[in-house]
């Protein structure tokens, strides 16, 4: 069970680097930054585990994207103190 979840976090990851400017749009409370990022990550985690995900996983997807975006944001505003 640990490889899915080590590949959701590279899918997480490397959709947040390839995609800083729909980050910086998230940050920014932009429409549509969001969705972009999540059906992304989605995509990601597609390609590694070579199918579909399931309703389930597309959800958890969404939540651990979630997060990170918050922590990425959390991180983003202690550097600019």
């Amino acid at each position: 069970m640990k490889r899915p979840e080590v590949s959701m976090r590279q899918a997480i990851q490397a959709t947040i680097e390839a995609n800083p400017e729909a980050v910086e749009g998230w940050m920014e409370e932009r429409p549509g930054s969001w969705g972009y990022l999540a059906g992304q990550a989605v995509l990601a985690y597609s390609r590694l585990l070579g199918r579909r995900l399931e309703p389930l996983e597309r959800k958890a997807v969404w939540a651990s994207l979630w997060q990170r975006l918050e922590d990425y944001k959390d991180e983003m505003a202690q550097i600019e103190r």
